[in-house]
């Protein structure tokens, strides 16, 4: 049977009486449509629908629903009294798995597509779980204040259910805010921030937009234009998110001091990273990428543990801006 809204509706209404007691095929039939009608649903009519479902319920659940026969009427209910299909019974290791899961899952809280997280695993805890006041073991960067969340539920659903939009989008470049058209095709998030990644209307380019950028959305009247893109393989040569134009993928060299290569070893700055020299004084590395702005805000975050050996026009930018920057001390 598909899994329709509908159907859990009833389901959670046949549950609810069939863990009770006895009750005939029209009673079940009736309390399933009182609650079908009160969200707006039509009422079910069909015998066939109605055993369609026990026989679901069995299948899914591996439950016996015993059948009573009185005269011409046939009553039902669970043979084993105890069970409930929103009652599991669950050993302390499943609970530790779903604790742990929950922990993971409540790092996405403040985005507003994620809200249900926070209440479920409150209900969770009170249900299940004596242990309320447990100090955190984990934890992740905090994205809930960035400027600019506001607009992820509607950017994601936008991006589900390919649907065009139009967004006011002021450039930190430019005084005035612009109203662009954009096929919406992939939030990524780069340093604690998030982009969305689309393609104006009309044109070839990929455009990449912070979110806190992002002043306004709404629904355009244009039609939305597919991708054609597979995401990972568009990112997998770059670090972050922008990808300038006509560059190519290119080796770049840089020299680690021996403290500081131990650190890029164990987080490496790109995935096809690797270290081609070593000595007591550190090592040089190598990865394979397109080189950007990200790239080039990594190396100068090493400091003087870093140096660039090629491409000679990657080092010259780093010196370029290591000198802007001493104009500032």
């Amino acid at each position: 049977m598909a899994n329709t809204k509908q159907y859990s509706i009833r389901e959670r209404v046949l549950d609810d009486y069939l863990k009770k007691g006895w009750y005939s095929r029209q009673q079940l039939i009736t309390y399933c449509n009182r609650a079908l009608e009160k969200v707006g649903y039509l009422a079910i009519s069909s015998r066939q629908t109605f055993f369609n479902d026990l026989a679901q319920i069995e299948s899914q659940y591996k439950i016996v629903i015993e059948k009573l026969k009185k005269g011409r009427t046939c009553y039902y209910r669970y043979k084993d009294e105890t069970f409930s299909i929103y009652n599991p019974k669950l050993s302390e290791e499943d609970i530790q798995c779903l604790d742990q899961a929950l922990e993971v899952l409540n790092s996405f809280k403040g985005m507003p597509q994620f809200d249900w997280v926070a209440e479920f695993k409150a209900r969770f805890e009170t249900s299940i779980k004596a242990d309320t006041n447990k100090m955190a073991v984990v934890a992740f960067q905090d994205t809930s204040h960035n400027t600019g969340m506001e607009h992820f539920t509607t950017l994601y659903d936008a991006i589900i259910g390919k649907t065009a939009i139009d967004i006011t989008y002021k450039s930190f470049k430019v005084r005035n805010a612009k109203i662009s058209s954009i096929s919406p095709y992939l939030l990524k998030q780069h340093n604690n921030r998030w982009f969305l990644i689309g393609r104006t209307i009309g044109y070839n380019d990929i455009g990449v937009f912070p979110l806190d950028r992002i002043e306004e959305i709404c629904e355009s009247h244009k039609a939305y234009e597919e991708s054609g893109i597979d995401f990972n393989d568009y990112f997998k040569d770059v670090i972050g998110v922008t990808i300038p134009k006509g560059q190519d993928v290119e080796k770049v060299e840089i020299w680690f001091s021996e403290e500081q290569l131990r650190y890029v070893e164990t987080k490496p700055l790109h995935k096809s990273q690797e270290v081609i020299q070593r000595d007591k004084n550190g090592g040089i590395i190598q990865i394979d990428v397109i080189v950007n702005y990200e790239l080039e805000q990594s190396i100068l975050s090493f400091g003087e543990k870093a140096k660039v050996l090629s491409p000679t026009y990657l080092k010259d930018n780093i010196k370029h801006r290591i000198a802007e920057n001493l104009k500032n001390y």
